[in-house]
C-alpha cells in the first residue's frame, strides 16, 4: 500500500515512509495475541528499502553530459571543461564547465558533474519484458497475422508490414520498435517563472496490439535528457548516439531469456518509425526546420512552392539520396562546406542514419495530432476565421450578459434577427473610443438583407515584430539567409504551424476580418452548450475563443471541428445563404471530411485518395476565401498523409496520443525542482511504477490477452441487484435475437421441451449502466447523453435511438446484457442537407417517440452519438428534429 501510494499517487518519500511505519504497527496490533516475531523478521520503515525488497528498480546507465553540446563522458574519466568540436579541424571548442561544487553533510564541499545523462538499460528491460507471462503469446499474433482484405485496421494489415518489412516482420522473434522524442516543462509553469526543458525518449514495440500500448510496462522508457535546455539539430545526435549503440547489437539478434524459453531464444530488434511532432522529427532525422529552403522531409519542394497543389508533380526524396547527402555532410571538413551542403539539400547527419535497415523517408511518419489537430485546425480557427480575435479579451467577460442571446432569442424570425444584430453592432460602435477602438467594416450581403457590420480590433491590423511574441504562427525575420536556413525552429511552439516568410521583406501579419461577428460568436457558444454528449466526450470550453480558457487540447480541436461545429454551421450557412456563406460551407465541409478520414481507425487506398481530394479542395477554396493569406508548412505536410495512409494504414495508429499521455505521467512526478537529479528521479520513478503495477497489482499481459480473446464483452457498472421478471416484450425479443444469432433457446412456458436446447430464464437483473468497448452506456433516465446510441439490433440491421432499459440475463451459465432501444426515425434524405456531405458523418432524425422498440445485446453497440435539438422549421422540416453526429471513428466495424 505504501509503495503504491508513493509511485502511483505521488505521496512524498517521507509521507510514504510514515504510512509504511503505520502499516507495521497496525500489523503488530492485529497479530499481537498470536504473533511472536522471529529474529529474522526485520520490518522496514523506509520506503526506499521497501522498493528495494520488491526488486522493481531498473538498471540505469548514467554518463557525464555537457550542458551545452550534450556530449557524454564516462563518469570515471572526464575533463573539467568540455572539449567537443563540431569538426576535428575547428579551432573553437565547446569549453563548457562540466563540474560544480556541491555541499554535503558527510564530506563537505565536493566536486560533482553538472549534468548526467540517464538511460534505462535495454538489455535489462527487454529481458524483464519478455519474462512476463503472456507477452510472447501477444507478440506471436503479429508474426502469424493474415492481413484483412476489406481495409487496414492494424499496422499488421499494412503493405509496410506485410511487404516492405517482410520477411523480417513476419519472422518469429523479430521485433519492430517505434521511437518517440519530445520535450516538456517539468515545472508545469507555461507563462511565468523559470522555463525549463526536459526531453523524454520512448520506444514502443509495434508487435503488440495497438490498444495495449498505453498499458503499464508495455513501452520502453529509454531515457530523459537533462534540463534545463534542449538540444539543437546538431547536438541532438549526441543524445541519440547512445540509444543507437544499445539497439545496434540486436539488429541481427541476441540470445534473451524469456518466459516460454528460459534457456534463451534469439530476439532481433529494429527501430523503424519515428513517431514525433514535426519539429522533433526534423531534429532527430537530420532534416531542416520549417524555415529552411528545403523544409520538407518527404519531397524537394521549397518554401516558395508552398501553394502548389499538384502533388503528382512533386519530386519525392529517396532514402538512398538522404543517406548519401547525410554522409557527405558528416564527412565535410569545414563548417562552411557543411552549411553549403545543408543549404543545397536540407539534410544533416543524424544518429539514426547509422541504422542502415531504415528507410529514411518512408519511416518518418507524420503525427496527425500535431500536424492536423493542433496544426491545420488551430490555424484555420485562429488565422482564417479569426475566431480568437473576433472578440477582444477586454470585452470577453461582458458576453455573459445581454450580448449572449438565450434559447428563446435563438428562435426569432430572420427580420428580427437582422434587427437584433444591427442593434448590437451599433452599441459596440458607439463605445469604440472608450473600450474597443473598433473599425467599422461594411460588408454587403444579399440585396434583401440589411447592411452587416463586423467589429475588428485595430491592434490586429498593423502589428510590429514585437507584437508577435505570443503568436505561434509568426516567423521572426532572419538577419541573413544563412542563419535562417540553419535555424532549428526552437522559438516556435512544436504543436503550431508556421506561415511562409515574406522573402526579402519584414514579415507582417495580414489584417484579420473575422468570419463571425460578435453576435454570431455568442450564438455559436450558446449552440455548443445545447449539445448532448456522453460523459467521456471532451467538448471545447463554453467560452471558445476567449483567452481565459487557455490552449485547447488536441482532442478538443478534433471534437470542435468534427463533432460540434457541423451541428451548427451547416444550419447557419444553408439558411438563406449568401455566395460567400456557400463557399464557407464548402470549405468547412471539405476540411472536416478530410479530418474524419485521417482520424479514422480504418483506412483504405480509396479512403486515402478521398482524403487528398478533399484536402486539395479545401486548400483551393482557402485561396478564394482568403487570398491575402498564405499557406503554412503544416498544410504541405498534410498533403503527404495520403501516401502515408496507403503505406502505414490509419494515421491514428501512429499518433502521438499514447506518448503524450506518458509525458503527462512523467511530468506529475514530484522532483522538488532539483535540477541536478530531476531527470534521474523522473526516469527511475516512472520505471519503478511500471514494474510495480505489472508485478504487484497483476496488471500483466496474460490478463489483457484474455480480455482481447473474449472480445469487447460488456461489464456491469453496479453490484448485484435483486432479480425481476422480464416483461413479455423484452423476453420474447431476447429469445428471437438469440435465435437470429444461431443460439436457439426454448421459451420457459413451452409445453414440451427439446433435448440439448436450453431454456431461457425469465429472471433478470435490471441495470442502469454498462461499459462496452471502454465506454459507459446507460438508460435515458440516468444520463441522456450516455443513452443515445447506434447499435446492431438484428444481424445485418442497425438502429439509432435512446436506451430505455438494460437487463443482465443468464444465458448458458453466463451473464449477458441486453437493452431496449427506443428507436428514432431518420428524416427523408431529400430534406437532410447532410446527405450531400456524407463524410461529415452527421444525420437528422425526428425528435419524437415512435413507439418502436428493438432489443439489442450490449456487445452489439457500435458507438455513442452526439446530438443537438432543433425546433420545427429547421431545414424546412415540419417537426422537431435531432441533428446527430457519429462518434465511432471506425473504432468498431459497422
Amino acid at each position: 500500500l505504501a509503495v503504491h501510494a508513493h509511485l502511483q499517487w505521488g505521496l512524498s518519500r517521507d509521507q510514504a515512509s510514515q504510512l509504511l511505519c503505520a502499516q507495521q504497527h497496525i500489523l503488530r496490533l492485529a497479530l499481537a495475541p498470536t504473533f511472536t516475531p522471529s529474529r529474522s523478521w526485520n520490518p522496514t520503515y523506509d520506503i526506499r528499502t521497501a522498493i528495494k525488497h520488491l526488486n522493481i528498480d531498473p538498471i540505469i546507465v548514467r554518463s557525464v553530459c555537457c550542458p551545452a553540446c550534450f556530449r557524454q563522458y564516462s563518469t570515471d574519466d572526464f575533463p573539467v571543461r568540455c572539449d567537443w568540436k563540431e569538426l576535428g579541424r575547428c579551432r573553437k571548442v565547446c569549453g563548457e564547465p562540466l563540474t560544480m561544487q556541491r555541499w554535503t553533510q558527510s564530506q563537505g564541499c565536493v566536486t560533482v558533474p553538472r549534468r548526467l545523462y540517464s538511460l534505462q538499460s535495454f538489455d535489462d528491460w527487454i529481458q524483464w519484458f519478455l519474462q512476463r507471462p503472456g507477452v510472447e503469446e501477444l507478440l506471436e499474433r503479429s508474426w502469424l497475422h493474415r492481413p484483412a482484405t476489406a481495409g487496414m485496421r492494424t499496422l499488421w494489415d499494412t503493405p509496410l508490414w506485410q511487404e516492405n518489412l517482410a520477411p523480417y516482420s513476419l519472422t518469429p522473434g523479430n521485433l519492430v520498435l517505434g521511437l518517440f522524442y519530445d520535450s516538456f516543462n517539468p515545472l508545469h509553469n507555461k507563462i511565468a517563472g523559470k522555463v525549463v526543458s526536459c526531453g523524454v525518449i520512448i520506444a514502443v514495440i509495434l508487435n503488440l496490439p495497438h490498444e495495449l500500448w498505453r498499458q503499464p510496462g508495455n513501452f520502453y522508457l529509454v531515457g530523459m535528457t537533462p534540463p534545463p535546455g534542449g538540444p539543437s539539430p546538431v547536438t541532438i545526435t549526441a543524445l541519440l548516439d547512445p540509444v543507437v549503440d544499445m539497439l545496434q547489437p540486436y539488429a541481427s539478434g541476441q540470445l534473451v531469456q524469456t518466459n516460454l524459453h528460459p534457456e534463451g531464444r534469439s530476439i532481433a530488434v529494429r527501430l523503424i518509425p519515428t513517431i514525433m511532432d514535426k519539429l522533433a522529427a526534423h531534429k532527430a532525422n537530420g532534416f531542416g526546420s520549417h524555415s529552411c529552403t528545403y523544409f520538407c522531409p518527404n519531397c524537394l519542394c521549397t518554401l516558395d512552392q508552398l501553394e502548389q497543389l499538384d502533388i503528382e508533380n512533386w519530386t519525392l526524396r529517396t532514402s538512398d539520396a538522404v543517406r548519401e547527402a547525410a554522409a557527405e555532410w558528416t564527412s565535410a571538413q569545414t563548417l562552411t562546406k557543411r552549411k553549403a551542403l545543408f543549404k543545397s539539400s536540407g539534410i544533416r547527419g543524424s544518429a539514426l542514419h547509422r541504422l542502415t535497415y531504415r528507410d529514411h523517408v518512408q519511416h518518418n511518419t507524420i503525427g496527425v495530432m500535431h500536424n492536423i489537430l493542433e496544426g491545420v485546425l488551430q490555424h484555420h480557427f485562429r488565422r482564417k476565421w479569426g475566431f480568437a480575435d473576433s472578440i477582444p479579451a477586454s470585452n470577453s467577460d461582458d458576453l455573459s450578459g445581454s450580448a449572449i442571446p438565450n434559447a428563446e432569442d435563438m428562435e426569432i424570425d430572420e427580420d428580427a434577427a437582422q434587427a437584433a444584430r444591427h442593434a448590437q453592432e451599433q452599441r459596440e460602435l458607439d463605445s469604440e473610443l472608450d473600450h474597443l477602438r473598433l473599425e467599422l467594416v461594411n460588408r454587403s450581403e444579399e440585396a434583401s438583407s440589411n447592411a452587416r457590420y463586423r467589429a475588428v480590433n485595430v491592434s490586429t491590423l498593423t502589428l510590429s515584430v514585437s507584437d508577435h511574441s505570443s503568436d505561434p504562427d509568426y516567423i521572426p525575420e532572419a538577419e541573413n539567409s544563412d542563419d535562417s536556413d540553419d535555424s532549428d525552429g526552437s522559438d516556435w511552439e512544436e504543436q503550431s504551424d508556421v506561415p511562409r516568410p515574406a522573402f526579402g521583406a519584414r514579415q507582417t501579419r495580414t489584417a484579420l476580418i473575422p468570419t463571425f461577428d460578435p453576435t454570431e460568436v455568442a450564438q455559436i457558444r450558446v449552440a455548443l452548450g445545447e449539445m448532448i454528449w456522453p460523459t467521456w466526450f471532451d467538448p471545447p470550453p463554453p467560452d471558445i475563443g476567449a483567452k481565459r480558457h487557455g490552449k485547447l487540447k488536441a482532442i478538443q480541436w478534433l471534437n470542435l471541428f468534427a463533432r460540434c461545429l457541423p451541428l451548427d454551421l451547416v444550419e447557419r450557412w444553408t439558411t438563406s445563404p449568401s455566395p460567400r456563406q456557400q463557399n464557407l460551407l464548402e470549405n468547412f465541409c471539405n476540411l472536416v471530411s478530410s479530418v474524419n478520414i485521417v482520424t479514422s481507425y480504418e483506412s483504405t487506398e480509396a479512403g486515402a485518395d478521398s482524403y487528398l481530394a478533399h484536402f486539395v479542395a479545401y486548400r483551393r477554396s482557402v485561396r478564394e476565401l482568403w487570398p491575402e493569406q498564405h499557406s503554412v508548412p503544416n498544410h504541405h505536410y498534410a498533403m503527404h498523409l495520403a501516401a502515408q495512409m496507403k503505406l502505414w494504414g490509419p494515421p491514428m495508429l501512429l499518433s502521438e496520443f499514447p506518448f503524450e499521455s506518458a509525458i503527462g505521467e512523467v511530468q506529475d512526478i514530484n522532483t522538488n525542482n532539483h535540477y541536478a537529479d530531476m531527470d534521474l528521479t523522473m526516469l527511475r520513478r516512472m520505471c519503478q511504477k511500471q514494474r510495480f503495477l505489472v508485478g504487484i497489482l497483476h496488471a500483466d499481459s496474460h490478463l489483457l490477452e484474455e480480455r482481447l480473446e473474449n472480445g469487447p464483452a460488456a461489464t456491469l457498472r453496479e453490484g448485484h441487484r435483486h432479480l425481476e421478471q422480464l416483461p413479455t416484450f423484452e423476453y420474447d425479443s431476447i429469445l428471437a435475437l438469440l435465435s437470429a444469432k444461431q443460439e436457439p433457446h426454448q421459451h420457459h412456458r413451452q409445453l414440451t421441451y427439446q433435448d440439448n436446447i436450453p431454456v431461457l430464464t425469465r429472471q433478470a437483473r435490471p441495470l442502469k449502466n454498462v461499459v462496452v468497448h471502454g465506454r459507459k452506456y446507460g438508460v435515458r433516465t440516468v444520463h441522456e447523453g450516455n443513452s443515445l446510441i447506434w447499435c446492431r439490433v438484428q444481424p445485418g440491421h442497425t438502429g439509432v435511438g435512446f436506451i430505455s432499459s438494460l437487463w443482465a440475463v443468464e444465458v448458458n451459465g453466463m451473464d449477458r446484457i441486453f437493452g431496449v432501444l427506443s428507436c428514432l426515425d431518420r428524416v427523408p434524405e431529400a430534406a437532410d442537407p447532410f446527405s450531400a456531405y456524407p463524410l461529415l458523418e452527421c444525420r437528422i432524425y425526428e425528435d419524437r417517440d415512435t413507439e418502436r422498440r428493438e432489443v439489442f445485446e450490449a456487445a452489439d453497440i457500435i458507438s455513442h452519438l452526439g446530438a443537438r435539438r432543433r425546433p420545427v422549421g429547421t431545414f424546412g422540416i415540419e417537426s422537431n428534429v435531432l441533428v446527430m453526429c457519429n462518434l465511432n471513428q471506425s473504432r468498431i466495424p459497422q
